[in-house]
């Protein structure tokens, strides 16, 4: 049986993964380690990641893809089945209660 080829990244998942070290840096120099966002069923330092203001289909801009809150993978899980607004509105309040910024 002949398998098909791993197709390779593209470049929005290239563009992805260089803006997730250019945040992870960035979270670690500023002391963020656990989730940022804490809902309930939170697994506080468990499979981190960026969890963005916008669905990743939408982000276009350097801007866009640097506004994330870092997220365990239970609550990033949970904000994105929420609606558009309601899932940037708790990113973005949850970077402001940072109270610092990331450029």
């Amino acid at each position: 049986m002949k398998r098909t080829p791993i197709k390779r990244a593209g470049a929005r998942t290239l563009k992805r993964r260089q803006i997730n070290v250019k945040l992870k840096k960035i979270w670690l120099e500023q002391g963020i380690t656990s989730c940022e966002i804490r809902l309930p069923g939170c697994l506080r330092s468990f499979a981190m990641g960026a969890a963005h203001a916008e669905k990743s289909r939408f982000l276009q801009t350097d801007e866009q893809w640097m506004t994330a809150a870092l997220a365990c993978c239970k609550c990033h899980e949970t904000i994105e089945a929420w609606s558009h607004e309601k899932m940037k509105e708790i990113v973005l309040d949850t970077i402001a209660k940072r109270g610092t910024t990331i450029e």
